[in-house]
């Protein structure tokens, strides 16, 4: 997420990469590698980048840098998950869940199974005018 704002704000100020390294003294594949998230950020980077940006929020900087601490963090996290070698594959998934603080999901097809109770279905059929007493009996009763 840091990486690509820091994209998404030299796109908007028209900078180039090589424009962003000289800035703060490295290469371009150091500036490709920020923006991908691949190599963790110091804040007196950020902080130059985004002066340089033209990002004047102090507000956006200071969540930025809040991004840059949980990455470096996440990074020399020793977690559970080291103990297991065939999670290997998935530690960089297991340890973002593992300092999230929120879980957002969106499904256009599927209705979570949290929400797959009597009471969601029959506001569902109420709402969709499919509620008639025939249902009504059915969900009173329970199926047959």
């Amino acid at each position: 997420m840091l990486g690509r704002e820091l994209l998404r704000l030299r796109d908007a100020a028209g900078r180039t990469q090589q424009q962003a390294a000289g800035m703060i003294s490295a290469t371009n594949s150091r500036i490709v590698k920020m923006e991908q998230g691949w190599v963790p950020m110091r804040d007196l980077d950020i902080r130059v980048l985004c002066e340089f940006y033209g990002q004047q929020d102090s507000v956006a900087v200071g969540r930025l840098l809040e991004l840059a601490r949980l990455d470096r963090e996440r990074r020399k996290a020793k977690g559970w998950w080291n103990q297991y070698p065939q999670l290997q594959a998935m530690v960089e998934y297991i340890a973002l869940e593992d300092i999230a603080t929120r879980l957002r999901t969106w499904q256009l097809a599927i209705v979570p199974s949290l929400l797959q109770t009597p009471d969601y279905a029959r506001a569902l059929a109420v709402g969709n005018g499919s509620w008639d007493d025939r249902t009504r009996s059915t969900w009173q009763s329970g199926p047959t």
